[in-house]
């Protein structure tokens, strides 16, 4: 997680099942209680969709910045909170430590992916130091609830989702693993019916000059239009529907899930559901129509936090890039995994406001060639995939579009292993391998 990541996170000032802010705490004897709450809210987090992050240096109340003292930071260790980990999670996790500074002052966040393949389970029982409270039960399943707390999951519901989860990861795993044999894409629909979206693109894009206004369609941004490849009106679905359907695929894997739901802003219209928001730092709305149409354009974060090159070029982050197509990819196959009746997708990829632009890098490790600019304005891609090859390749259609991004900005060498190395930092909040060819 970048720095802006992270400071876009705490000053947020609003916790959430995949944020937790804490002061923090010496690892030492005396702090016990403090330790084994924080490996029952890790173990929370990696039963929740997408996992989450642990802030420390935050005051959980007021959500001030107040930074960790000198002490605190020394005995904060990836090693010792991994023992710990190991003693009571089953099967155990990886998980990052990552230390740097938020308004002048130290905190520290502790990266928690999403379990790979089966929930994880207290393994052992742990009281309190009083002895007056249980605090890891021996058998329980622990998630993070919509009221942003660590609960023992106590419904069959909440049992059901987290089974359900389970049981589609392997269910992909398997679908990657035909797909992977075959790789004989089928053959698609010849026949489409883009004239009879155009009335709801041309709908959302009037919606989006409404709410997004200050020059944003003049400005540099992402734009992602997917659909199925037959339009249908009235698919057996209640509008409320739809919101289910956004909540269950958002992506929450950086801080700022994809898409964003303002929740004072989002709301219904005759034939979808929408949201938006329009602030210093992120200008983004999406539509998605009953039809099975999902619209969503976004303000390059480069351009609202004003990162330019010395020369004063505007520019686009490679990390950032490679973040945001997996995140997009990643929300579709979910998406449209619970949609009804979508069996063939098209899906348009588009970046606007190119021309110029420079690709560079904030991470100081992987520096960038000066001569990656694109003098192309528009960058655009498009996918045809089955739902069921979406399902099982998600990832690697993300790398395929990041690639060819890649190649208008001259960096036509990317190895694919590379951008592998970059998805699996992304899904698994873990250090990046050593030996990675660029």
């Amino acid at each position: 997680m970048t720095l802006d990541e992270i400071a876009s996170l705490i000053h947020r000032r609003s916790e959430t099942p995949h944020v937790d802010y804490k002061e923090g705490f010496e690892w030492k004897k005396e702090n016990r209680d403090h330790q084994l709450g924080l490996i029952r809210d890790m173990i929370a987090m990696a039963n929740i969709q997408d996992g989450g992050a642990i802030v420390l240096g935050v005051e959980d109340k007021t959500y001030n910045v107040v930074g960790l003292s000198g002490p605190i930071l020394a005995s904060l260790d990836q090693s010792y909170i991994g023992d710990l980990l190991r003693g009571y999670a089953d099967p155990t996790f990886p998980f990052e430590l990552q230390r740097t500074q938020i308004d002048s002052c130290d905190v520290a966040v502790i990266h928690i992916p999403e379990f790979v393949d089966v929930p994880i389970v207290c393994e052992d029982s742990a009281q309190s130091k009083d002895q007056k409270k249980l605090i890891l039960r021996r058998g329980a399943l622990y998630i993070r609830t919509d009221a942003s707390q660590t609960m023992e999951i106590s419904s069959a519901e909440d049992m059901r989702k987290l089974l359900s989860r389970a049981i589609t990861k392997r269910s992909d795993e398997m679908l990657r693993q035909i797909e992977n044999l075959l790789r004989v894409r089928p053959i698609r629909p010849i026949e489409e019916t883009d004239n009879q979206f155009e009335k709801e693109l041309s709908e959302a894009d009037i919606r989006f000059k409404e709410v997004l206004q200050k020059g944003f369609f003049n400005a540099g941004r992402w734009e992602v239009i997917a659909r199925p490849t037959q339009y249908t009106s009235n698919r057996p679905i209640e509008l409320a529907d739809l919101k289910g359907f956004i909540r269950s695929s958002q992506v929450n894997l950086r801080g700022w899930p994809f898409p964003y739901i303002d929740y004072d802003k989002a709301v219904m219209f005759n034939s979808g559901y929408q949201s938006h928001t329009d602030t210093a730092e992120h200008r983004e709305g999406f539509r998605l129509y009953k039809s099975g149409l999902f619209v969503w354009k976004a303000g390059f974060p480069e351009d609202l936090t004003n990162l330019k090159t010395e020369q004063g070029k505007r520019t686009l982050d490679f990390v950032v890039t490679i973040y945001t197509l997996t995140e997009i990819f990643e929300f579709l196959k979910r998406l449209y995994a619970v949609f009804p009746s979508v069996e063939h997708l098209k899906i348009t990829i588009r970046l606007t406001g190119c021309q110029g632009r420079v690709l560079t890098s904030s991470n100081l490790s992987t520096p960038v060639r000066p001569d990656q600019e694109s003098s192309e304005s528009t960058i655009e891609l498009v996918e045809s995939p089955q739902e069921v090859e979406l399902r099982a390749s998600a990832d690697e259609m993300a790398r395929e579009v990041t690639r060819h991004i890649f190649a208008i900005f001259n960096w036509t060498d990317i190895k694919d292993q590379y951008l592998i190395e970059w998805q699996d930092k992304l899904f698994h909040r873990v250090g990046q391998r050593r030996g990675t060819e660029v």
